[in-house]
């Protein structure tokens, strides 16, 4: 809890006061004076004036954050008219509608930058990813139906390449999401054991391979996304044929049996055993499984539950060499059922590759993503507004901070990449036209700019009354899709 409370409250800090950076320093640009930098809402808590006038505040509320520029209608207009040295700065009434649909701009532009930053230093850093080789699509699926296959590697998606599940995914978003088609670009047959370890290098080996141009067709989507996994619905699952040897158990049928940590196991030797003790149903899929069909962490894992006692022979790669070993599942009875256990644990064998580059593709693939996320969030509010997406997609405070707090568990590079996600999230938030926000504020800037005088103060009044509503009604939206997440 202290995790997600803490995770949270640097997340919305750093977000906000980077996005609020840019109204500031948009008034300062075009000499407006600016009253107050807050961090959070409600009573302050400290705060702190500058040389130019400016209180810098810390408030209770840390939900958000705003900057202040003066306002003729402000009672700091009147104190500052009245000093020796007179207004030093303009109230933002002051500057043309076009001056101050920039400041309005300057937020989401902001958030924007920060998260093309932090794409662009996770770029330069690099990482470790997983290669995307395929495993059989299931039947039926689209990605069978396209004609994907086991070891399949795919290289390219609508022309942008892959390589990586995490490319791939990034890249199949928006065909997932609403709909649309993708071009793949695939080659079959690839041997995961002999990838080159840098992106580059992987590039560079597979230039020469013949390729194979498939396309699917997504469904269009409906109701809510949460809990949804859309990649393995279609049909694109990971190959998980080689299974690692993680922790062996002392004193356990593992242990007994010879298996070592780090040893790959890359399928059974001899056909199964189906007689088992457990259901039908479970005995008749774990003998469909036999040395020369696919394998899996899955059925393996599943085999050790459903034989216990009887005598497993396993291909085993250790040191490059192969071997084969032989492991009888323990029989353990826990609430009325019996199962066997191994006393192993196992993680797919999955190839990684270091995913790094220079700093000018690092920018320019930061850039690229911010503007794909971004779109495609703004098409997923208007799916919703048009009701073919459900509302419950939102997300409020609530679920922002159960994910920051699940995030920073996995890793401070996660958490900052996070970070970029809601940066993001919040520009496209305030380029939405409504009144209260960033995004109908630069609407009525622009609609005063080709007129060339202000609206009507009834007008802006009555807009302003309808945004306000409309922002609430937003906030409650949110907070209910959280609410509702939570039972």
């Amino acid at each position: 809890m202290l995790t997600t409370l803490i995770s949270f409250l640097i997340t919305i800090s750093i977000v906000v006061v980077f996005h609020e950076w840019g109204h500031y320093l948009a008034c300062r640009l075009f000499g407006i004076h600016v009253e107050r930098f807050s961090l959070g809402f409600g009573k302050v808590i400290f705060k702190k004036t500058d040389q130019h006038g400016c209180e810098w505040a810390l408030s209770a509320l840390p939900l958000g954050g705003y900057v202040k520029p003066l306002s003729i209608d402000s009672p700091q207009y009147t104190t500052l008219l009245n000093r020796a040295e007179g207004l030093q700065a303009k109230p933002i009434e002051a500057v043309t509608p076009w001056h101050r649909f920039v400041v309005f701009a300057a937020g989401p532009l902001f958030s924007f930058i920060l998260a093309i930053l932090i794409y662009s230093g996770l770029n330069l850093k690099g990482e470790r990813q997983v290669v995307a080789i395929l495993a059989e699509p299931p039947a039926a699926t689209l990605a069978a139906e396209a004609g994907l296959r086991r070891q399949d590697l795919i290289v390219e998606v609508n022309g942008k390449p892959g390589y990586s599940w995490a490319q791939v995914n990034e890249a199949l978003l928006d065909p997932l999401h609403f709909g649309r088609e993708a071009r793949l670009s695939v080659i079959r047959q690839v041997d995961s054991r002999s990838l080159p370890d840098h992106i580059r290098d992987l590039e560079q080996r597979l230039a020469s391979y013949p390729r194979e141009n498939l396309v699917i067709h997504f469904n269009p989507l409906d109701g809510t996304l949460e809990n949804r996994d859309l990649m393995r619905e279609s049909g694109f699952v990971l190959d998980t044929s080689r299974v690692r040897v993680v922790d062996v158990i002392a004193d356990s049928a593992a242990s007994r049996a010879g298996l070592r940590e780090g040893d790959i196991i890359s399928g059974f030797c001899e056909p199964l055993n189906t007689l088992s003790t457990l259901s039908s149903t479970s005995s008749s899929d774990a003998g469909a499984t036999s040395a020369d069909s696919a394998f899996g962490l899955t059925n393996l894992m599943q085999a050790f539950k459903t034989h216990p006692e009887q005598s497993l022979c396993l291909n085993v790669e250790r040191d490059k060499a192969g071997i084969q070993l032989r492991l009888t599942p323990e029989r353990v009875t826990e609430e009325g059922q019996s199962f066997g256990r191994a006393g192993v644990r196992l993680a797919a064998d999955l190839p990684t590759m270091t995913v790094r580059y220079g700093l000018v593709e690092s920018v320019s693939r930061a850039v690229s993503k911010t503007y794909d996320l971004a779109t495609m969030s703004l098409s997923v509010v208007g799916k919703m507004i048009q009701g073919e997406v459900s509302w419950r997609n939102l997300s409020g405070p609530i679920t922002i901070a159960d994910y920051s707090g699940k995030v920073a568990q996995a890793g401070i590079w996660p958490f900052i990449s996070f970070i970029a996600l809601i940066s993001l999230s919040i520009g496209v938030l305030n380029l939405l036209p409504v009144p209260a926000l960033d995004g109908g504020q630069m609407v009525i800037c622009a609609i005063e700019g080709l007129r060339g005088k202000p609206l009507p103060e009834a007008v802006l009044q009555q807009i302003h009354r309808i945004g306000y509503f409309m922002l609430l009604m937003l906030m409650v939206l949110a907070f209910s899709s959280d609410i509702f997440r939570l039972l």
